[in-house]
This record gives structure tokens, sequence and C-alpha cells, in this order.
């Protein structure tokens, strides 16, 4: 499924390449109504996944963003703090001029939640798709071994074969997590896969999982969530044991509504679009209750 047409009136949407708190990272707005709405993937998924979304929600203002090492962006030659991407969302945010909903969709949950926590006039609402969480955090104990591989993708052009298997195992990958074929999403991680400055980043952020999941959890402690919506989509099929209860129970810590989508598994952008701009219009609603609306409000 392709983007619907933008009506001419509207402006036209942008493609970018900027540096928002010491790291670089591409961003891509379309302009349209409402709340503007920060679409945020996961570890690994490329802006493009987000394209069935788009086609869902055709009057909202969506911007996406990949993270350092995606789309052409530098990836920095560290492990990823919570603090750095806290740091670039309202780098970002900033740059738009006004508070945005963001959609977090697994390993971009923490992120969104923290974002609010430490600064909560960015951010009018918050949807989470399938958000990583997990009770008992505790950092990688391999992370500099993690570090020295992704360095090492990142300046061995010549290693072989490396593109063509990832390419491979993240197409398994996603085709495990979706219940359902996308020629699109697939001929993007194609794209996003053979770039060596991905492979980095990649396993930079899976070694970052468990000390950014340690920090949230650190953060949660000092620093309380403020009173922003949150819903919690999450995905019916195909998650861990008690996956659907452990995101009932985060729901209830950050004050939201869980709802949990059947016929799904992981990437709900590409199996659910339908319950993600639903989502996106019942905050936006919201947030225009809440005195937010199109350049309505200021950071």
């Amino acid at each position: 499924m392709t983007d619907r047409a933008v009506p001419t009136d509207r402006p036209a949407p942008t493609d970018r390449l900027d540096e928002f708190g010491g790291r670089q990272v591409r961003w891509l707005r379309r302009p349209g109504s409402g709340v503007p709405v920060l679409l945020l993937g996961g570890c690994g998924v490329p802006y493009p996944m987000w394209h069935e979304v788009l086609a869902a929600s055709p009057d909202a203002d969506l911007i996406r963003m990949d993270r350092p090492g995606m789309s052409g962006s530098r990836w920095p030659g560290v492990l990823p703090t919570l603090a750095a991407e806290v740091g670039t969302l309202a780098g970002l945010i900033t740059a738009v001029g006004e508070p945005v909903i963001i959609v977090g969709h697994s390993m971009a949950g923490p992120h969104a939640e923290a974002l609010a926590r430490r600064h909560p006039t960015l951010v009018t609402g918050i949807a989470l798709l399938d958000g990583s969480l997990s009770w008992r955090p505790r950092p990688s104990r391999a992370e500099l071994g993690w570090l020295a591989a992704s360095r090492l993708l990142r300046v061995r052009p010549k290693v072989p074969l490396v593109p063509e298997v990832t390419v491979k195992l993240q197409r398994q990958l996603a085709a495990a997590q979706s219940v359902r074929s996308d020629p699109e999403s697939m001929a993007a991680l194609n794209d996003t896969y053979r770039d060596r400055q991905t492979l980095a980043m990649v396993a930079a952020e899976s070694a970052a999982y468990g000390r950014q999941l340690t920090d949230l959890a650190r953060l949660r402690r000092s620093v309380p969530m403020p009173e922003v919506p949150v819903l919690v989509l999450t995905a019916a099929d195909g998650g861990p044991r008690n996956w659907v209860e452990d995101q009932a129970r985060l729901a209830t810590l950050l004050g939201g509504r869980q709802r949990v989508l059947q016929h799904c598994r992981h990437l709900i952008m590409l199996d659910r679009p339908d319950a993600v701009a639903q989502a996106i219009a019942d905050l936006q609603q919201q947030a225009t209750t809440n005195g937010f609306g199109h350049r309505g409000g200021q950071p």
C-alpha cells in the first residue's frame, strides 16, 4: 500500500538529516492536522515500515525518525544510553516547535517513557506498541564485546557475506513477527541491512538493551510519570509467556489503558495499522481537549 497523496494546500513533506543531542538522525515529516505524532521504531526497524500507518492516518501530521546509524546517518561508535536517546528526542521535538504525541514500538517504548519523565512539556500523549519491558533488568556482561563487534562491522567493509546473511536473518525475523506478508517492508529491510553503519548500530543497540532498561528502572524511582495519556497496544500472538499480563501491568504503572490486539504479532504497525491509527486519533482528540492543537502549544 502506498501513501495517499498529500493535498496541495498542505506544506510539502520534508526529509532531513540533522544532529540532535550530539547524534545524527534522519527524520521525515508528512504535514497534516492535529498535534504532531512522532513514530519511533524498535531496534533495527527502519522508517519505511510505518507506511501502512501513514496510509491509515491520511490527515495526521506524522513524523518518522530513524536512530543514529540508519538511513544514511552515522553510527556514533558508542553504545547508546537512555540519556542519549532522550537527548536526541528532545532536540528533535524542539526543532518541530511544539509538543508531540509519541508512538514508540518495542525498544522505543522505554525511550518515550523516559522522555516524558524528563521533559513532560514536550509530550502530549504516548502510545506504546509492544513496548520493551523487564521487571528485573540488568546490563549485559558482554557490552564491551558487543561494542568491539559493532566497531568491527563498521570499519571492515570486506568481511565476507555479513550484509547478505544479516538481510536474510532480518527478513526471517520480520516474517516471524508479523501475521501478514508485506513486500514493501521486506524491500526496506533489504536496503537497510546492506549498510554497515546499520549493522553496527543494531549490534550496539542490542548490547545496550539491558543497561537502558536498568536506567529506566532507576528513573522510575526518582522521577514521577507526568499526567499524560498513555495507550498500551499489545499484540495477542507470538509474545513471550505472560506477555499480555506484563503489558497490562506496564499500563497500570504508567496510568494508562491497555488494548489487546487480536490476529497481531510484534510488528504491530504492519499487522494492525488500523489500531495504531485509532490510537493516534484518540490521543490527538484528547490533546485537543487538553488545549493542544496544531501550533497550539510550545514546549
